[in-house]
């Protein structure tokens, strides 16, 4: 290995050793900051803001996978080529990304750092946790072992219990259809006179559980719905005013827009690279792309980290 490259890899390394020791306390100060910003604009709640989470927010807040760096090929015995690398956890997006997805996540961190000191409380329902179980467990969690997700700071509890569909309405007592017709039809047929109203503005079949969701979290005194899906946004938009008549005090919003109305900084994602990390990172890299990796054959990604000769 060359001098220079030597040189390279001690400071790098002891720049990591540092990240190790610092970027969690100062992750932790981050969000402290934030939760003192928020506390003139919620100064008068009596209680932590209800905030129910919907799947997608899940799904995007899974923030770093773990890669495969590949350090290139070396002669074992001066004879032999071998392949280098190691195992590590990476940010999903680069730290300069300036898409609509990403502006959401690092508020996403900021709301974060509001449930995590008392501000608020994140929520989730039965019907959300029936929902993601139907899906491959990557889509809506972490799964490899150095994986983070930025949810994982705080605890959210359900605000009406849990339900089994997976063992009570699946494949395995027989039955002809799917999760998904089974979560149907019980919210179709439930009789909930909330839910009906709801339905009469949505009207059509495919908003059914954004409609149920809607209703949740009115009768369990969430104030925000926190989602990503801009359809659902816009539908609630639409309807606002009926559904003001009708009762409904829910805000349904992309954590952007919540994040700005509470006047929050943005907490960006990487900073949260080095937090219960016992293994490699590598905060100044990013997937592929700038993509998850797919819920469904998850094959380890290789990141090229091969110096130029």
């Amino acid at each position: 290995m060359p001098m220079l490259q030597r040189a390279k890899e001690r400071i790098r390394s002891k720049r990591e050793s540092l990240a190790f020791k610092y970027m969690p306390r100062f992750a932790d100060w981050m969000m402290r900051r934030v939760a003192m910003s928020a506390k003139g604009s919620l100064a008068d709640e009596a209680k932590p803001v209800g905030v129910l989470i919907d799947s997608c927010i899940r799904r995007h807040a899974v923030t770093h996978e773990e890669a495969w760096i590949d350090t290139g090929t070396v002669l074992w015995g001066g004879v032999h080529p071998i392949n280098t690398g190691y195992m590590a956890r990476v940010p999903v997006h680069a730290a300069s990304n300036t898409s609509e997805d990403y502006r959401d996540i690092c508020y996403i961190g900021s709301l974060i750092a509001l449930a995590r000191f008392g501000t608020m409380k994140f929520f989730t329902s039965s019907e959300l946790m029936s929902e993601q179980l139907r899906h491959p467990p990557a889509r809506f969690q972490t799964v490899g072992y150095s994986d983070y997700s930025i949810l994982d700071m705080v605890e959210i509890d359900s605000v009406d219990g849990e339900r089994y569909d997976f063992i009570t309405m699946g494949k395995l007592f027989g039955e002809s259809h799917g999760l998904k017709d089974a979560q149907q039809e019980r919210i179709e047929t439930s009789g909930d006179e909330l839910y009906k109203v709801i339905m009469s503005y949505f009207k059509y079949q495919k908003h059914s559980q954004d409609a149920w969701h809607l209703r949740t979290a009115q009768v369990h005194g969430c104030r925000y719905i926190l989602t990503m899906d801009q359809k659902f946004i816009h539908l609630c938009q639409q309807h606002h005013s009926k559904l003001v008549t009708a009762g409904i005090s829910v805000e349904v919003c992309s954590p952007t827009h919540l994040g700005e109305k509470l006047k929050l900084p943005k907490i960006p994602p990487w900073i949260f690279s080095y937090n219960d990390a016992s293994f490699p990172v590598r905060s100044d890299l990013h997937m592929p792309d700038q993509k998850r990796k797919p819920s469904i054959g998850r094959r380890g990604t290789t990141i090229n980290d091969i110096p130029p000769r």
